[in-house]
């Protein structure tokens, strides 16, 4: 009697355990899935690396434009060479911003028409 309750048991609790270990990656698998999607979008340049923010500019604020996104990457990446971003499409244009030099330095973004802002990413 005692070895049907054993067997009986042991197959339970491996049952338990290999379904608590399944759901255990399922969220997992969940959270890292969301952390992925939620990457931020970046520009670097001029060695510097800029965190998109969304933050809509007005035109006036833009001073001159400093060139234009010469390569996109995988959105998970960081950029490493400057005019990349993982997330701007080529040819999205950049601009300096009036007091955008002042910690934490700033540029403008184009997308869709419209100015967004950009802050560097303190390291």
């Amino acid at each position: 009697m005692y070895d049907r309750y054993y067997r009986y048991s042991s197959k339970n609790l491996i049952l338990s355990f290999s379904t608590a270990l399944v759901i255990y990656t399922i969220i997992y698998g969940a959270m890292w899935i969301d952390d992925r999607t939620h990457a931020p979008g970046m520009i670097q340049v001029d060695g510097i690396v800029y965190v998109m923010e969304g933050a809509s500019a007005k035109k006036e604020n833009a001073i001159e434009k400093i060139g234009e996104i010469k390569q996109n990457i995988s959105r998970y990446r960081k950029p490493k060479k400057d005019f990349t971003s993982n997330s701007l499409e080529e040819g999205a244009e950049l601009y300096k911003v009036k007091y955008g030099e002042f910690s934490p330095k700033t540029i403008l973004y184009k997308e869709n028409d419209k100015l967004y802002i950009a802050v560097e990413v303190e390291e």
